[in-house]
């Protein structure tokens, strides 16, 4: 998943999923990043893209820092149940 805006600099790359029995080939790192270079040759406005994964994510942490993305900033969630 990926949104993409006219005119703003920016493009947020959401999820990014690969099924259970498939995991740990690295199918995830190609999928990212030939959605990157789509973005790169497709969206010439798009010089900024933003991912984001839960901390506890660690092999799409892997995935993102391969890429060159960097921590930018980091969020808390509360729950409580009902």
């Amino acid at each position: 998943m990926v949104d993409v805006f006219p005119d703003f600099r920016m493009a947020d790359i959401g999820n990014t999923g690969v099924p259970a029995e498939f995991r740990g080939h690295g199918l995830g790192l190609r999928l990212k990043a030939a959605l990157t270079l789509h973005l790169l040759e497709h969206e010439p406005h798009v010089d900024l893209m933003s991912t984001w994964n839960n901390v506890d994510n660690a092999p799409m942490a892997r995935v993102n820092e391969a890429l060159g993305f960097e921590i930018a900033e980091a969020w808390s969630s509360w729950q409580f149940d009902l």
